[in-house]
C-alpha cells in the first residue's frame, strides 16, 4: 500500500482513509477516518504536488500503464492524496461514468467507478436507492 513521505500521524490517516474506501463497505461519501472529516478542498489544495506539473499529465490518452506512469508518481508523493481521493469520489458520486476523467487522487478513472455507489451495491448484491 502507499505511504506517504510525511508524518506519522499524516501516515496513519492516509491508511486510515485508504482501508475504508478499499473495504468498499461504506459510501465514499462518508469516507473519513473516525477522527477527522475530510477537510474543504481550500484547506489541502495549496499543498497538493499536481499545482507544479503540467496538467496534461493527469489527462492521459488512455489508461495504459504507460501513460498514467507519470500521473500516479506524482500522487504516489503527494502529501494531500487521501484527501484529494476523498473529494474526487464525493464529487463524482452523481456522475455519468462517461463523465469520470483523469488520473485523480493516485487512482483512474476505471480504478475510482469501483467505490462508487452502484459499484459498491453490485458487490455487495444491494440495491441503490
Amino acid at each position: 500500500m502507499y505511504k506517504p513521505t510525511v508524518g506519522a500521524d499524516q501516515a496513519r490517516e492516509h491508511d486510515a482513509l485508504m482501508a475504508t474506501l478499499l473495504a468498499g463497505r461504506r459510501h465514499f461519501t462518508a469516507a473519513t477516518t473516525d477522527s477527522q472529516s475530510v477537510e474543504p478542498r481550500d484547506s489541502w489544495l495549496p499543498r497538493a504536488l499536481c499545482r507544479y506539473v503540467d496538467p496534461e499529465t493527469f489527462f492521459p490518452i488512455n489508461e495504459t500503464a504507460e501513460q498514467v506512469a507519470p500521473a500516479k508518481a506524482v500522487c504516489g508523493r503527494c502529501p494531500v492524496r487521501p484527501h484529494c481521493l476523498a473529494d474526487a469520489l464525493s464529487t463524482e458520486a452523481c456522475r455519468p461514468p462517461s463523465l469520470i476523467f483523469g488520473v485523480v487522487g493516485g487512482l483512474t478513472p476505471s480504478e475510482r467507478r469501483e467505490f462508487h455507489p452502484r459499484a459498491i451495491a453490485a458487490r455487495d448484491g444491494e440495491g441503490v436507492s
